[in-house]
């Protein structure tokens, strides 16, 4: 299987060279769902900021296709990035509707219009995530399970190669946490190769193909029984991990 993204020896440095991430390694397959799990703190934002190319690394290299990612001018429309639902501003004065048709600007351009059939596609992509009858709603008067499926409508409609989820279950009831995970792995189905920042590992055996386990560097990456162990997670969270232990694991 072929690798869609490789992180090779990166370092990220903040303010007076505080390292953030140190070395980090992890590639990821095509065609696969992949949680990011840690601690607060462990880089899992800055990660995939980097990934995505809107932070710059301090050395090492990350490659997309086998080319270097600054070296990649459609960032936009190979990559999809779906931000923690707290980056919409509510007292922004647009619709669902539009927010999803942000997703087509990658084609569009900025000055061309969306046409009947782009409108037609964003409110297709509601209906999906079961929002299309909150098309006009503003997106201020959501709740935020409601954001983040409009969040991850607008990621559809954009089609990318790659999705990049940035904490999508965070503050949301079980229901909307179950549309969202067969959404992605219907989508992982469909030939994309999804990547999630989470902090629920109950979910990681049964839900994700692969785990990349980090704290500053990389703990351990590969499927979830065999990177869920408890030398790894003690080794990545200390003593804040608290492992039940059953007759049966």
């Amino acid at each position: 299987m072929n690798n869609v993204i490789e992180v090779k020896d990166l370092i990220i440095t903040y303010g007076d060279n505080n390292a953030v991430l140190w070395k980090t390694n992890g590639s990821i397959p095509e065609k696969s769902l992949t949680a990011i799990v840690g601690p607060n703190g462990a880089g899992k934002s800055t990660l995939v900021k980097a990934i995505i190319g809107a932070i710059k690394p301090h050395k090492g290299e990350i490659k997309i296709n086998n080319k270097s990612i600054k070296d990649i001018s459609n960032k936009h429309q190979l990559i999809s990035y779906v931000p923690q639902r707290d980056s919409l501003d509510d007292n922004f004065p647009i619709c669902c509707l539009d927010v999803v048709l942000m997703g087509r600007y990658g084609k569009l351009g900025w000055i061309k219009r969306p046409s009947k059939s782009d409108k037609d596609a964003a409110m297709n992509a509601l209906e999906k995530f079961g929002m299309h009858m909150l098309a006009n709603k503003q997106i201020g008067e959501l709740s935020g399970g409601q954001k983040q499926r409009v969040l991850l409508a607008r990621s559809f409609l954009q089609d990318s190669e790659i999705i990049i989820l940035d904490e999508p279950f965070g503050g949301i009831d079980i229901k909307t946490e179950k549309i969202i995970l067969d959404l992605l792995k219907e989508l992982r189905d469909k030939g994309k190769t999804v990547l999630v920042i989470t902090h629920d590992l109950d979910s990681l055996k049964d839900h994700f193909d692969y785990v990349w386990l980090l704290n500053i560097h990389t703990v351990a990456f590969g499927k979830p029984d065999e990177v869920l162990t408890k030398e790894n997670l003690i080794h990545c969270y200390g003593g804040s991990v608290h492992l039940l232990q059953h007759e049966d694991n």
